[in-house]
């Protein structure tokens, strides 16, 4: 395989009286393999030296610094938004998402509005990050973090309050629930007033009596013969 080296012009002129001794390509081979040796050298003594262990600890302490959970980070704020919002609040936030459902948009911590503290919002977390913003595009750079990093913080905000939301819808259902349930037994009970229901003990008729029960005690036998 054949690649060009950059030599400098000041370094070249200097190479140019042992150009007749040495070869500049051979020169370049000899030092690239020197240093390759040198290089597996050292590695296989660390190896002997058991540094793989220590390799081992210090990846540790660096996936810490590249894992962050943008989605736990978007959860944790709108908490905050939830415990100083209102029920008014909370109907046009979920109106506004409805709305942005319909024409294809993706919803977000700003539908929040003016009720997201400044050090609760999204901006806020991504200044307080940027050590992991530089860590990550030194291992890729041809990926927008940024762009991922506020997706995935609007995906957890979004979806915490809609959870609230659901915990709330889930009660109104209950209570709807109940009510119905109440009006349909208080429909096929009435409530009988005192005076008569003392009336209907004294009288030996029961308030659920009707007069198709009337009707049957009539027609029952009384015991007593026929005679034609």
């Amino acid at each position: 395989m054949r690649i060009g080296i950059n030599v400098p012009n000041e370094l070249y002129d200097r190479f140019k009286p042992l150009r007749g001794t040495y070869n500049l390509s051979q020169v370049c081979r000899d030092a690239i393999t020197a240093l390759i040796e040198s290089y597996e050298k050292g590695r296989k003594q660390a190896s002997a030296d058991g540094m793989e262990a220590l390799a081992n600890r210090f990846f540790q302490e660096y996936s810490k610094k590249t894992i962050l959970d943008w989605e736990a980070i978007g959860r944790e704020n709108a908490k905050k938004w939830a415990e100083g919002a209102s029920l008014q609040d909370f109907e046009d936030l979920f109106h506004n998402i409805s709305i942005g459902r319909r024409t294809g948009g993706e919803p977000g911590e700003f539908l929040g509005g003016w009720r997201i503290a400044p050090e609760n919002r999204y901006a806020v977390a991504q200044q307080q990050h940027e050590d992991w913003f530089a860590r990550m595009f030194d291992l890729d750079e041809g990926t927008n973090y940024y762009i991922l990093a506020r997706a995935e913080y609007n995906r957890g905000w979004v979806s915490y309050l809609t959870a609230v939301w659901q915990m709330l819808r889930e009660k109104i259902e209950a209570d709807a629930a109940a009510r119905l349930t109440a009006r349909q037994q208080q429909h096929t009970k009435p409530e009988v007033p005192k005076h008569l229901e003392d009336f209907f003990r004294a009288t030996g008729r029961l308030p659920q009596q009707t007069d198709q029960d009337d009707a049957s005690e009539r027609g029952k036998p009384t015991g007593k013969a026929h005679q034609t």
